[in-house]
């Protein structure tokens, strides 16, 4: 089964011409690392692989809220082995299966 996590955001973000209020990670794949080859800047380069990991443009991505790129760090971590278990179960963090 292929696990998931939906993150409210506390503010909307534009994509594709659409208006997300809410953002679902995936656990990585190899691809979305890759996707730091890319761009330059240490922290793009996280930010990349992270909106690869999210299926949302890196340019769209710049709009999140701070504690909003957090929450989708902490679930995208957690999803792959990285993070604490509890950090699923922070407030706006919903896991999925």
């Amino acid at each position: 089964m292929h696990e998931t996590t939906t993150i409210r955001l506390s503010k909307p973000i534009e994509h594709d011409g659409q208006t997300l209020t809410e953002i679902t990670v995936r656990p990585a794949i190899l691809g979305d690392m890759l996707m730091a080859d890319f761009v330059e800047g240490e922290q793009t380069k996280q930010a990349a692989i992270y909106s690869s990991i999210a299926g949302v443009s890196l340019p769209a991505f710049r709009q999140l809220a701070p504690a909003d790129y957090a929450k989708i760090v902490t679930a995208a971590d957690a999803l792959a082995g990285n993070g604490s278990a509890a950090a699923p179960e922070a407030p706006g963090v919903m896991p999925q299966v």
